[in-house]
C-alpha cells in the first residue's frame, strides 16, 4: 500500500493514499466544524459511545444489521484520539453501520461530515457541503 508522507488534514495517525483526490476542506483544513459541534459535547462522550459498540451484537438493530468488528471500533477510538489531539472538536454522533462498520459524524452549517472505519487500516469520509447535493469522497490509511 503507497500513501503520501503528509498529514491526512488533523488526523496525524492517517495519511490519504496517493489514488484518492485531495480531500475538499474547510479554509482551514479541517476535517470538520467548530460551528456544528455542541460545546458541552467532548472526545470522551464520543470515546465512551465507540467502547459502547463492543456491546452490539449481530441483528442489533432487528433487522440483521451486522455487530461492529472490534478492529474496527479500535480504528475509529485511534481516529478519534488522534482528532481530539490535533484540536479537532467532537463528532456530533459515533454510531455503528449496518455492515459491521464504525461512523463518526458532524453536522453543522458547514455541512455534512463522515468517517467510516471500513477496515482495520482504513477509514472512509464523505463532505457534503451546505446546498450541493454532490458528497465529496476521500480515504485516510494508518501509518504503520
Amino acid at each position: 500500500m503507497t500513501a503520501t508522507t503528509r498529514p491526512a488534514r488533523g488526523a496525524s495517525a492517517y495519511t490519504e493514499p496517493d489514488d484518492t483526490p485531495t480531500r475538499p476542506l474547510d479554509e482551514r483544513g479541517l476535517l470538520v466544524s467548530e460551528a456544528g459541534t455542541s460545546p458541552a459535547r467532548t472526545w470522551a462522550d464520543v470515546i465512551d459511545e465507540l467502547l459502547a459498540l463492543h456491546n452490539l451484537a449481530d441483528d442489533w438493530d432487528g433487522q440483521g444489521a451486522e455487530a461492529p468488528h472490534p478492529a474496527l471500533v479500535h480504528v475509529a477510538i485511534t481516529l478519534a484520539q488522534s482528532l481530539r489531539g490535533s484540536g479537532q472538536p467532537p463528532a456530533d454522533f459515533a454510531i455503528a453501520g449496518v455492515n459491521g462498520t464504525v461512523i463518526l459524524e458532524w453536522h453543522g452549517p458547514a455541512g455534512y461530515r463522515e468517517v467510516e472505519a471500513t477496515a482495520p487500516d482504513r477509514a472512509e469520509g464523505r463532505l457534503v457541503r451546505p446546498g450541493s447535493e454532490v458528497a465529496e469522497v476521500f480515504t485516510l490509511v494508518r501509518r504503520s
